[in-house]
C-alpha cells in the first residue's frame, strides 16, 4: 500500500485523456523525465517534465471532460489505468518512471544527510579512513616482508648474469671516478682557502653585527669547495658515456653528497662548534658540539638512506619493496629523533622553567610544559611518521610547512617581545632634569610599567596564537572578518577602551590631587592627605562599578534589572543601617571642617591617642600603650585636638608656704631661658615663659602657674625637660617642693583647754640635718648664713590618702 501514491503519480503523469492508442504520444516526455531523474537531476525537474507532458495531454482533453461529472471522470481514469497496465510498452514506461523517481528521492536524502554531517562525524570518518589505510599499508608491508627474501635472492641471482655484472661494474667505476675527481678538486680548493678561513677564525668578534658578517664570509668560503665538487662531478658525468640507469645512480649520489654537505654547512654556521667567539646562539660549546653531531647523524641517515632506496629501485627492485624500505628508513629516523628528545629531556625542561622561577599564569604554563614537553614531541614525531607512511595527499608537506612556520612565528614573537620590552624601558626612563622637576613621576611611571609590558606581551602572544591557528588550518582570521567575529572584536575593543579610560581618569585625578598636596603649606597637608585617601577610595569604587556595568552590558547582559535591584537594595540598606549612614555623614562633615587628620593627637569617644587612619565611617587611634581604638563617628560628641597651630606646656609648680614667690618665679624664668638656648628645644619653644601667677593655695603648698608656647605636639617633651631642670634648680637654691601631708586637729573644750595626747617616743637616730647642726654648733660655726632647712624633727602621724591627689 505504501507504493500506491507513487504508482498513482506515475499514472497521472503518463495517462492522457484519450484512448489507449493515443498514449504513445506521451511516451517521449515520460522517458525524458525518467532519464533526467536517473542521471541525478532534481526530482522536481523530472516531475515537471513529465507533468508538462501530462498537462499537455490533459489540456488537449480538457474540452472533452468539461461537461463530465466527478463520478464519470473517475471511471474514465480507471479505464485509462486498466488500458495502461494491459499495454506492455506503457506498463514498462510506468515502471521506469517509478524507479527513476525512487532513485532521485534516495539521492536527495543522501545529499541532505551529507549536508547535516557534524565536525565530529567528519573527524570520525577521517580517523576510520586513516585506520583503514594504515591496515592496508600494514598488510602490504607484511606481504612485502614475506616476499623480500625471494626478491633479494632473485637480485643476487641476477648478478650472475653477464649483463647485470657489466651494468654493476659500469655503475661502480662511474661512481668511483666521480668521487675521486670531485673530492680531489674539493681538497685542492679547500687548501687554497685555508688561509682566509684561519684568518676569520682568529679574528675576535665582539658585536653581534660583526659576528654575523664573519659568519656570512665563512659561509661563502665553505660553500666554494662544495660548488667545486658539484661542478666537477657533474662535468665528469656529462663527459662519461654511460647508460641511463648509470646516470640516474650517479646523479643520486652527487645530489645526496651535495645535500649532506649543505646541511652540515648550515649547521656549522648556526652552531659554530669550532669557534665560540663567532657563535650567534647563546649556547655552550658542549651543547653546540652535541647538536652538530646529531645533525650530521640525521643528515647522513636520511639523505644517503633515501638515495640508496632510489638506487635500488633503479636497479630493478620492486616498487612495493622500495616503498617498504622507505617506510623503514622513516621509522629509523623517527626512532633517532625520539632518542634525541629523551636525551635532552632534563636540559630542555630546565630551560623552559628558567633559571629564576617566577609566579604567574605564564610561569605556571612554562612549568607544566617543562614536565610534558617530551611527550608532546614524541607524539608529534609519531604523527609525522604516520602521515608519511599513510601517504596522505599533501599531509606531509602541510605538516612540514606548518612546523617551519610555527618555529618562525615563535622565534619572531620572542624577538618582538625582547625588542618591545627594551623600547618600553627606554621610553619610560626619564632624564635627570625631569626627575628633579617631578620627583614622583618616575615612581608613577614605573608602577604601570609591568602592566604595560604585560599588555604588550599579551598582544604579541595573542597575535602569534592567531597566526599559529591560521598556519594549522583553523582559519581564525576568516572568522574575525565575519559578522560574529566583527561583533566580538567590537565588544572587546569597547571593553578595553572603557578599562583604559578608567585607568586614565584614575591616574589624572590622583596626579592632580598629589600635585595640589605638594603645593600646600604643612598645616593643611595632613587634612589633604586624609581627603585624598577618602576621595581615592570613593573614586576607585565608582570606577569599578561603572566598569563592571559597562562590561556586563557589552557581553550581552541586561543591566536594567541589576540597577533596579541595586536601587531596592540600597533603599533597604538605608532604612536598616541608619547608624552607618550617621557615621558616614558625621565623618564627611568632620573631614570637611578639618576637625581631625591623620597624625593628630586627639581625644574622642573617651579615648586619646594618635590618629593612624581615617575612613569615611571610623577613626583609628593608637594610645601610649600601643592599643588601637576604632571609634565610629556616630559616637563622637566632642573632639579634643592637641595638635592644631600651637600648644602650651602648662606647669603648676607647688612650693612650700615659707618660700618667697618672687624668688620662685625668678628661678622659673631663669630655667625657661636656659631651656630655650638648648639646641634640642631652640626651634620648639616659640615664645618666652608666660607667668600666670600664684594660682592656688594647696593643703601643703602654694601653686605657681606658668606656661611655655611650643609647636604642635611638642608640649609634652618641653614640659618633661622643664620639670627636670626645675628640680635641679630648686635643689640648688634650697627651695622646698613639699610632699603631701596632713595635720590632725583634736579640738578644744569650752574652757579652751585641749585634751591630753599620750605619745610614746622610741629612740631613733638623728636626722642628717640635726647632726650637721650639732657639729656646726660644736665648731662655733655661724648657722645664720646657711640655707634654710628643716632642723627639728617633725611629729609624724599616720599618713592618710588624699582623695584629691591620690591617682
Amino acid at each position: 500500500m505504501r507504493f500506491l501514491p507513487l504508482l498513482l503519480a506515475g499514472l497521472l503523469l503518463l495517462a492522457p485523456a484519450g484512448p489507449a492508442s493515443a498514449q504513445l504520444s506521451g511516451a517521449p516526455a515520460a522517458t525524458g523525465a525518467a532519464t533526467g531523474a536517473a542521471t541525478g537531476a532534481a526530482p522536481g525537474a523530472g516531475s515537471a517534465t513529465a507533468s508538462g507532458g501530462g498537462q499537455a495531454s490533459d489540456g488537449g482533453a480538457a474540452a472533452d471532460q468539461g461537461g463530465q461529472s466527478p463520478a464519470e471522470l473517475a471511471d474514465r481514469q480507471l479505464r485509462t489505468l486498466i488500458d495502461t497496465l494491459q499495454d506492455p510498452q506503457a506498463r514498462q514506461q510506468l515502471i521506469d518512471n517509478l524507479q527513476a523517481l525512487l532513485k532521485a528521492n534516495q539521492q536527495q536524502a543522501e545529499a541532505a544527510k551529507q549536508d547535516h554531517r557534524t565536525f565530529g562525524a567528519e573527524a570520525l570518518e577521517a580517523v576510520v579512513g586513516g585506520m583503514s589505510s594504515l591496515s592496508a599499508q600494514l598488510v602490504d608491508a607484511a606481504r612485502t616482508l614475506g616476499q623480500l627474501p625471494a626478491e633479494l635472492a632473485a637480485g643476487v641471482r641476477s648478478l650472475e648474469r653477464p649483463e647485470a655484472q657489466r651494468r654493476f661494474l659500469e655503475v661502480s667505476v662511474t661512481l668511483l671516478a666521480i668521487a675521486i675527481g670531485g673530492l680531489l678538486v674539493e681538497f685542492l680548493v679547500g687548501r687554497l682557502l685555508a688561509a682566509p678561513r684561519r684568518t676569520l677564525d682568529d679574528r675576535p668578534a665582539e658585536s653581534w653585527a660583526l659576528r654575523l658578517l664573519y659568519l656570512v664570509l665563512r659561509l661563502l668560503l665553505d660553500l666554494v669547495p662544495i660548488l667545486a665538487f658539484a661542478a666537477t662531478t657533474y662535468g665528469i658525468l656529462t663527459l662519461a658515456d654511460t647508460t641511463r640507469s648509470t646516470d640516474v645512480v650517479a646523479l643520486a649520489f652527487i645530489n645526496a653528497n651535495v645535500m649532506d654537505r649543505a646541511v652540515r654547512l648550515i649547521g656549522r654556521v648556526l652552531l659554530v662548534p669550532q669557534n665560540r667567539n663567532q657563535r650567534l646562539l647563546p649556547i655552550e660549546d658542549e651543547t653546540a658540539h652535541y647538536l652538530y653531531v646529531w645533525l650530521r647523524r640525521l643528515s647522513f641517515v636520511g639523505i644517503y638512506g633515501f638515495m640508496a632506496t632510489q638506487m635500488a629501485l633503479t636497479l630493478g627492485l620492486e616498487p612495493s619493496a622500495q616503498g617498504l624500505l622507505v617506510n623503514l628508513l622513516a621509522l629509523l629516523m623517527a626512532a633517532m629523533l625520539i632518542m634525541f628528545v629523551l636525551q635532552q629531556r632534563k636540559e630542555v625542561a630546565h630551560w623552559l622553567r628558567g633559571q629564576h622561577p617566577r609566579r604567574g599564569a605564564l610561569a605556571n604554563l612554562r612549568a607544566r610544559l617543562s614536565e610534558i614537553w617530551h611527550v608532546l614531541a614524541i607524539i608529534y614525531i609519531a604523527g609525522c611518521w604516520f602521515i608519511f607512511v599513510l601517504n596522505i595527499q599533501g599531509g606531509f608537506s602541510f605538516l612540514a610547512r606548518a612546523t617551519i612556520l610555527t618555529l618562525l612565528i615563535v622565534a619572531g614573537a620572542r624577538v618582538a617581545m625582547q625588542l618591545l620590552g627594551e623600547a618600553v624601558e627606554r621610553g619610560f626612563r626619564l632624564d635627570e632634569e625631569t626627575r628633579q622637576r617631578f620627583p614622583l613621576l618616575q615612581e608613577r611611571a614605573n608602577r604601570y610599567l609591568p602592566v604595560l609590558r604585560a599588555i604588550l606581551f599579551g598582544g604579541i602572544g595573542l597575535l602569534a596564537l592567531l597566526l599559529l591557528l591560521e598556519v594549522w588550518g583553523a582559519s581564525p582570521f576568516a572568522w574575525l572578518v565575519s559578522d560574529p567575529g566583527r561583533a566580538f572584536v567590537g565588544q572587546v575593543v569597547k571593553i578595553v577602551l572603557v578599562v583604559a579610560g578608567s585607568f586614565v581618569v584614575w591616574e589624572l585625578t590622583s596626579s592632580l590631587i598629589e600635585s595640589y598636596l605638594r603645593g600646600q603649606p604643612g598645616g593643611r597637608s595632613a587634612r589633604t592627605t586624609t581627603l585624598l585617601g577618602l576621595f581615592q577610595n570613593a573614586l576607585r569604587i565608582v570606577l569599578a562599578v561603572l566598569v563592571v556595568l559597562v562590561v556586563l552590558s557589552e557581553v550581552g547582559l541586561d543591566i536594567a534589572p541589576l540597577l533596579a535591584g541595586a536601587g531596592v537594595v540600597g533603599l533597604a540598606i538605608g532604612f536598616g543601617a541608619q547608624t552607618l549612614v550617621k557615621d558616614v555623614i558625621t565623618g564627611i562633615f568632620m573631614l570637611m571642617e578639618n576637625t581631625i587628620a591623620v597624625g593628630d593627637v586627639v581625644e574622642i569617644g573617651g579615648h586619646s591617642g594618635v590618629v593612624e587612619q581615617i575612613s569615611i565611617r571610623t577613626a583609628h587611634l593608637r594610645d601610649l600603650e600601643g592599643r588601637v581604638h576604632v571609634i565610629p563617628f556616630s559616637d563622637v560628641t566632642t573632639v579634643t585636638n592637641y595638635g592644631r597651630g600651637f600648644a602650651y606646656a602648662l606647669i603648676d609648680m607647688g612650693v612650700a608656704y615659707r618660700e618667697d614667690v618672687d624668688e620662685v618665679i625668678a628661678v622659673l624664668k631663669e630655667v625657661a631661658a636656659e631651656l630655650r638656648q638648648d639646641e634640642e628645644f631652640k626651634g620648639v619653644i616659640v615664645d618666652d615663659l608666660e607667668v600666670l601667677g600664684l594660682d592656688s593655695f594647696g593643703d601643703s603648698a602654694i601653686v605657681v602657674r606658668v606656661r611655655l608656647k611650643t609647636t604642635p605636639l611638642m608640649q609634652w617633651s618641653v614640659k618633661r625637660a622643664y620639670n627636670k631642670r626645675i628640680k635641679k634648680a630648686f635643689d640648688e637654691k634650697g627651695i622646698e617642693i613639699p610632699f603631701p601631708h596632713q595635720t590632725i586637729y583634736f579640738g578644744v573644750d569650752k574652757d579652751g583647754s585641749a585634751p591630753p595626747l599620750h605619745l610614746v617616743r622610741e629612740a631613733a637616730p638623728l636626722a642628717p640635718e640635726a647632726v650637721d647642726d650639732e657639729e656646726g654648733e660644736a665648731d662655733g660655726e655661724d648657722l645664720s648664713d646657711r640655707p634654710k632647712r628643716r632642723s627639728r624633727a617633725r611629729r609624724r602621724t599616720q599618713d592618710l590618702p588624699d582623695p584629691e591627689t591620690d591617682d
